[in-house]
């Protein structure tokens, strides 16, 4: 069986990795040049590198728990606080299931509309498909599919505007790092003494709360950075830094979820956190679901 999968951060390859355990042909769609999806590090030109998606994965139970061992053994991960972060960055987390599988990079989707028994992607027949997008996203390429667009569209997932900056000199942590104290910021993470990065220069990425993002959601990443610039350089007691660059992600985190495993018409199944919950460990189970519910109906 050929199955394509759209998207390949933890739900996508969590459902492609078992896909492909089954015996079945896997593809995997990915826009962006590297895998992980929120799981994110941006690296500069420069040489820079920013954690600027999620900081790190909760402790979990059941099989992520069993999968970040596994990754932990491979050097693609490591405990870091209460959690794990990926190693050297947090999207190396998801490389040892990415192992072997068809990666197409740069594969920005369209559509995925039905082809015969199954389905197809931007016109590529599969005998089924995965789309592990955000919910939005997943309204609007699987509108063919009255349920699967259906579930997406009741899922709410909020935004979030995040800040990446660094000095050459060392930057003193300040008393708070999260919640009311820390505003307009939700969280500010330092990059040194995380497992795998470099010391220097500090670097930090700082997440802008809720309601600073919705209030400022369509201003351009210039003005972003500026804005937000001004409080972290306040709330760190710091000058100008030598670099400074904002990230939106319109997608950032469930607020709503579906409240199931993984939506599904025949042989099209989505999942991603929007179905069960803001964790990676939600991510991961949804993507493992989809492959079994997709394994019930091409057995």
């Amino acid at each position: 069986m050929r199955v394509g999968v759209v998207g390949a951060g933890i739900a996508g390859l969590a459902a492609a990795r078992a896909l492909a355990e089954r015996g079945c042909a896997v593809a995997v769609f990915e826009k962006s040049r590297g895998l992980g999806g929120r799981l994110a590090t941006r690296r500069t030109r420069d040489g820079l590198e920013y954690d600027h998606g999620a900081p790190e994965v909760p402790d979990a139970q059941g099989p992520l728990a069993a999968y970040l061992a596994e990754a932990g053994a491979a050097g693609a991960a490591a405990r870091h606080g209460g959690g794990w972060v990926g190693t050297p960055g947090m999207s190396a987390l998801v490389g040892p299931l990415a192992q072997g599988l068809d990666i197409r990079h740069g594969a920005t989707v369209a559509a995925v509309t039905p082809a015969g028994a199954g389905w197809a992607v931007d016109g590529e027949a599969f005998d089924a498909v995965v789309c592990a997008a955000p919910a939005p996203q997943t309204a609007a390429l699987c509108a063919a599919s009255g349920p699967v667009s259906a579930a997406a569209r009741s899922a709410e997932m909020d935004p979030c505007w995040t800040l990446m900056a660094a000095w050459e000199a060392e930057v003193a942590a300040p008393a708070a790092l999260t919640g009311p104290e820390a505003a307009p910021f939700e969280k500010l993470v330092a990059m040194a003494g995380r497992p795998g990065r470099a010391a220097t220069p500090d670097r930090w990425v700082a997440h802008a709360d809720l309601a600073w993002t919705r209030a400022h959601l369509e201003l351009d990443k210039e003005a972003a950075a500026a804005a937000l610039l001004a409080p972290l350089r306040a709330a760190l007691g710091v000058g100008a830094p030598v670099h400074a660059v904002a990230h939106r992600w319109r997608y950032a985190r469930v607020s709503r979820p579906v409240g199931q495993p993984c939506a599904q018409d025949g042989r099209l199944v989505a999942c991603g956190d929007w179905l069960l919950g803001p964790d990676a460990s939600d991510a991961y189970a949804s993507g493992r679901a989809a492959a079994a519910a997709l394994a019930a109906v091409i057995a």
